[in-house]
């Protein structure tokens, strides 16, 4: 059973960055800057980082995955959206893509945190219900 939860984590986070690869190469302005054939039209990085935030959230809070798996997930997402605007560019400029990034970082940082604090709350009522259990008997 521990075996077959391992396996599920694993490939739930391998979906989810399958999910997120999908969705930083169907971005429009990455799309046409991959073709080389940026057309008159306003981009912006807002909808990528609120897919991958939105991702991030599910990860976290949705699914019964423990923390030091996600943080996989978090490393990689910024990871790729820094990649990407590093080398790709962003329709907001580059500062504006940096400055993008440190905020992601802050908000990746801050639900990894909560979901490590959780974690380790659970574990601690866990083992209050072992002890007040172990007494009884």
């Amino acid at each position: 059973r521990f075996v077959r939860m391992q396996v599920l984590e694993i490939l739930s986070i391998a979906a989810l960055l399958a999910l997120e690869i999908t969705l930083f190469l169907n971005s429009p302005y990455l799309a046409q800057r991959l073709e080389n054939s940026l057309d008159d039209v306003y981009f912006s990085d807002s909808r990528l980082l609120l897919f991958l935030c939105t991702l991030m959230i599910a990860a976290h809070l949705c699914l019964a995955i423990r923390w030091s798996k996600v943080l996989l997930l978090d490393v990689l997402s910024n990871l790729f959206y820094l990649t990407f605007c590093l080398t790709l560019g962003s329709p907001e400029g580059r500062p504006n893509s940096i400055t993008n990034a440190i905020i992601l970082a802050l908000a990746t940082f801050l639900l990894s945190l909560g979901h490590r604090a959780l974690e380790r709350m659970e574990r601690s009522e866990f083992e209050n219900v072992v002890e007040a259990d172990a007494t009884i008997l």
